[in-house]
């Protein structure tokens, strides 16, 4: 499953994060990012049993010390897991 950047879920992230840290803003505007790496995560939760996630892990250019990861379900199964998991 691949969500578009324009998709109103990441906008309205990438809009809440900017209003918390100015920096997240100063980075997101300029376009000072470098590419982003995607994986497969594999979790086995307790509760929830085995969970499939992307790994985005985006760097920024000026310092590659600081990184932002986001994780998103890899398919709709493991959606409806991490939604039961946030109930």
């Amino acid at each position: 499953m691949t969500i578009p950047l324009n998709d109103l879920a990441w906008t309205a992230l990438s809009a809440r994060l900017a209003r918390l840290s100015p920096d997240f803003a100063r980075f997101r505007d300029s376009s000072d990012v470098a590419g982003a790496g995607c994986r497969l995560k594999r979790f086995r939760h307790s509760s929830a049993g085995p969970l499939t996630l992307h790994s985005t892990s985006l760097l920024m250019a000026g310092d590659p010390t600081i990184r932002i990861v986001i994780l998103h379900p890899a398919t709709a199964s493991d959606a409806a897991k991490l939604e039961r998991l946030a109930r």
